[in-house]
């Protein structure tokens, strides 16, 4: 019983460390930092969002606004960028310019960790020091990425 339960934590932990962890200052929508910055950091660099949604985030326990541009929704909490998603190739997530449209083969070399342990539609990595997570999710009959998520968890 002990050899089983240590090749289970042996396993977990193999699993656990394989995952790549992506740097804060990596993510960024063409090439600007938004994450904790004051929401008018999108104004000044996107625009007038298309839509304003007011809505409330049950795991704060607060009111949020979700910004709305098309291909982009950026979610706010107390004035400040708390999360986003990217859903077309208008925009591209860090240095590396993951976007919309590009086959998931494309990030083999930038997270091959992350890129091995992949589920059969979106792979994940966590973010350093934070408590948040980034998404991409793919279509698996074509394998073109369809969504870049951060979110919390």
């Amino acid at each position: 019983m002990k050899k089983i339960i240590f090749v289970v934590i042996v396993l977990i932990s193999f699993n656990c460390k394989s995952q790549d962890i992506i740097e804060m200052s990596k993510l960024t929508v063409n090439g600007i930092n938004i994450l904790g910055k004051d929401k008018s950091i999108l104004i000044s660099n996107f625009g007038q969002p298309s839509e304003i949604v007011n809505d409330y985030s049950e795991m704060d326990e607060k009111d949020m606004y979700e910004y709305k541009y098309i291909g982009l929704n950026v979610y706010i909490i107390n004035n400040f960028v708390e999360s986003f998603v990217i859903t077309n190739n208008t925009y591209l997530l860090t240095t590396n310019n993951i976007k919309i449209g590009n086959n998931i083969s494309s990030i083999e070399n930038i997270f091959p960790n992350s890129y091995k342990i992949r589920n059969r539609d979106y792979l994940k990595l966590d973010v350093e020091d934070s408590d948040m997570f980034l998404t991409i999710e793919f279509n698996p009959s074509l394998n073109n990425i369809s969504k870049i998520n951060i979110g919390n968890y």
